[in-house]
């Protein structure tokens, strides 16, 4: 795992963001709207929080980003002949499952290590493991390591934490390069841990600005999280562009 630095345009990123979504409102803001209709839905009472995040939601609002990414590579892109929907529908939702089993394997690693460590020095946190529910004692155990110092609270998400977000980010550019240049879902892959390699640093930092982007647009009463969403969307086509450049990855 590459930790290195290199520079890449974070603040031309957004600025690029917010320049096409305001050029290109009228088209990419609707989609917005459908992916947050979920939460909007759930704000005014509509859904319950159950309904809100299940299955069924969450296919749903992988279709329509699949769908905003689509429209937004290719209006920002000049006399880009995008691949049909059909084509590339399935490499992505491929592609998708590929960076989720592998982020989830990153949280299943570390969980071991942390089982490792509360096993060598005794800890009473696997007592709270003991003859309950998953859940439950997910749950039970989030209650008591917010009780525990700083540094053991740090080290604790630290470890559960550095393997699934390195593999996220690794990995998330595989959507844009599938729409992008029509590739596979695991050639996509390949190449996005090929840009991705030895800028983990300024891509974290990238990331962290998009959470944050999005938990304000988030507490503006979700609305505006449909003005904000489509801002990392194409920030991120942004630097994925450029870090295609550097690395001479071309459709």
């Amino acid at each position: 795992m590459s930790l290195g630095f290199k520079k890449i345009p974070l603040f031309a990123s957004f600025a690029y963001g917010l320049k096409e979504c305001a050029r290109h409102f009228k088209s990419i803001l609707p989609l917005s709207v459908f992916f947050f209709l979920p939460e909007l839905a759930q704000s005014l009472g509509w859904l319950e929080t159950k309904q809100a995040m299940g299955v069924a939601t969450e296919i749903y609002k992988l279709a329509i980003f699949f769908f905003l990414l689509m429209l937004s590579v290719r209006l920002t892109k000049p006399k880009y002949a995008p691949p049909t929907p059909e084509g590339v529908g399935l490499s992505f939702l491929a592609g998708e499952i590929l960076k989720w089993v592998l982020t989830l394997a990153g949280l299943a690693l570390g969980a071991a290590l942390l089982y490792v460590w509360y096993r060598i020095s005794d800890s009473p946190a696997l007592e709270l493991f003991k003859d309950k529910p998953v859940f439950e004692a997910i749950k039970s155990y989030s209650l008591w390591i917010m009780g525990r110092g700083v540094v053991e609270i740090a080290c604790s998400a630290l470890v559960l934490g550095i393997l699934p977000f390195y593999c996220f980010m690794a990995f998330n550019f595989f959507g844009y390069i599938i729409v992008d240049t029509g590739a596979g879902a695991l050639q996509a892959m390949a190449l996005s841990r090929r840009l991705t390699h030895r800028h983990f640093w300024p891509l974290a930092i990238f990331y962290g600005l998009c959470a944050l982007l999005q938990v304000m647009g988030l507490w503006a009463w979700i609305v505006g999280a449909v003005f904000t969403f489509p801002v990392t969307v194409l920030a991120t086509i942004y630097i994925y562009r450029d870090l295609a450049k550097q690395a001479e990855i071309s459709r």
